[in-house]
């Protein structure tokens, strides 16, 4: 894969990768709000790089029944960055080479339904990562997908655009391409996901 994806500035979807994880078998919305509400080591750090497509605080999704919302962050801290872990492996089609990167991710939304895209609900949100690659995995429900290529390929090479379903997971060289994603379907969408460096 290494060769073939990776180094050739290929994104690529994986349709068996996290089907062992415990976050599959376990994570839904109300689960995530109470690990980040009580779990000792989750709810005591800060988040980083939190987005909103809906304009809510993090606090506001995690005490209260907004009925919208679509958010993302990152745990950039390393105590954090191991509870999530225990959530999920090393996907097994990472080349020895990548090492493990600086940040873990969590993207959730409520369903959206018959929402038109671009209602603020629908909105894209933009992932941007210094580290060399990224993974994004889908836990729960559904991901519309935009991927814009960066300069120099952006004069030649199109946008990709897609649905990531229940399972797969995106792999993509951050160098190259410009990440997006907003919440596709009648049902709750959940994704983790992570960021893994190699020397070139």
């Amino acid at each position: 894969m290494a060769n073939e994806y990776l180094f050739d500035n290929m994104p690529i979807v994986i349709t068996d990768a996290a089907q062992d994880w415990r976050a599959t078998q376990d994570f839904s919305i109300d689960y995530i709000k109470q690990l980040y509400n009580k779990d000792k080591v989750l709810s005591k750090f800060d988040l980083c790089n939190y987005k909103t497509a809906t304009g809510h605080r993090f606090v506001q999704v995690r005490d209260n029944n907004i009925p919208k919302f679509h958010v993302y962050w990152e745990n950039c801290f390393m105590e954090p960055m191991k509870a999530l872990r225990t959530y999920y492996s090393r996907p097994y089609f990472l080349p020895p080479m990548v090492e493990t990167g600086t940040i873990n991710i969590v993207a959730m939304a409520s369903p959206v339904g018959d929402i038109p895209f671009g209602h603020d609900h629908y909105k894209l949100l933009s992932y941007n990562s210094t580290d060399s690659m990224t993974w994004f995995s889908q836990v729960r429900g559904q991901y519309f997908i935009r991927l814009s290529p960066r300069s120099p390929c952006d004069k030649i090479c199109q946008k990709l655009h897609f649905v990531l379903k229940e399972g797969e997971t995106l792999v993509l060289p951050n160098d190259m391409w410009l990440f997006q994603f907003a919440p596709h379907g009648k049902n709750p969408s959940i994704a983790i996901g992570a960021t893994g460096t190699w020397d070139q």
